[in-house]
């Protein structure tokens, strides 16, 4: 089955959804040169972020982590996250649950 793709443009760049169910959600998001993404609404998920390109920063309560290119972070239910892009575009794949 063919599963259709909800685009999403903000202020910080886009999102596109390309998988949600009652058990996941998959998104790829860029965000753009010096912007800041808010990301409160994934507070009630477990999520891991891969960076398919540029230096993602990760500010969370315990400081902030630099996530490269090809890597990726896990993040725990119940914790606030600020994601950054202040060296280049950063485009990111986010598997939730």
């Amino acid at each position: 089955m063919i599963v259709e793709q909800k685009k999403i443009k903000y202020l910080w760049g886009k999102e596109t959804v390309w998988a949600d169910t009652d058990s996941y959600r998959g998104s790829f998001m860029s965000i753009k040169h010096g912007q800041t993404v808010y990301d409160n609404s994934k507070v009630s998920r477990k999520e891991t972020v891969y960076v398919l390109y540029g230096t993602l920063i990760i500010e969370l309560n315990d400081g902030q982590h630099e996530v490269k290119k090809g890597q990726s972070f896990h993040l725990d239910t119940g914790i606030e996250r600020i994601l950054r892009a202040p060296y280049d575009d950063v485009d990111i794949v986010v598997i939730s649950n």
